[in-house]
This record gives C-alpha cells, structure tokens and sequence, in this order.
C-alpha cells in the first residue's frame, strides 16, 4: 500500500495507491535538525549530553548556544574558536 502523491484526486480501483488523504510523515521539527546536521549520531550524542549538563550547571545561554551549534549551524573552527574565545573572557560571538 503506497500514499497518493500529494495532489492526486483520482480514485482508481486497480492502484494498490491508498484512496484517502495523502499521507504525511509524522516529522518533528527536532527530528529533522537531527537528521540535518552531519555529525555522526554518537557525536550527536554526546554534544546533547554535554549541552545538558551545560544546563544543570546553570551555564550561560551564549555558552549553551555555542555548544548547541556544535554539529548543526557551527564548525568544528567555529566552536572552538567561540569556546576559545570564552575561555579568555571574551562573552560575545563575532
């Protein structure tokens, strides 16, 4: 059983197509910022770990953000040079 591609209305009775609404992948938005990034998912797993014990300390939110980023929007570089960056008190992204 297949779905009907989106926007098809017809209705055959030979077609092993399914005759209801098109089907729709049950997708959330965290799920595909996972599947998005090309990290490796035991990489992905640790980044999560460290962000949430990042979190339970308190940690800042601009060093949670670099450490979210990790993977995602920012460079292996790019982290850390930010963390660097920190480190040496420096508390703002260029």
């Amino acid at each position: 059983m297949r779905c009907r591609p989106r926007g098809d209305k017809s209705k055959r009775a030979d077609s092993d197509e399914v005759s209801g609404p098109t089907c729709r992948l049950a997708v959330t938005p965290i799920i595909l910022l996972k599947m998005s990034t090309g990290m490796p998912p035991e990489y992905q797993k640790i980044v999560d770990e460290i962000y949430t014990a990042l979190e339970g300390l308190n940690a800042p939110p601009l060093l949670l953000g670099i450490v979210g980023s990790w993977g995602d929007t920012l460079t292996d570089e790019e982290v850390l040079a930010a963390l660097r960056s920190w480190n040496a008190g420096v508390r703002k992204l260029s």
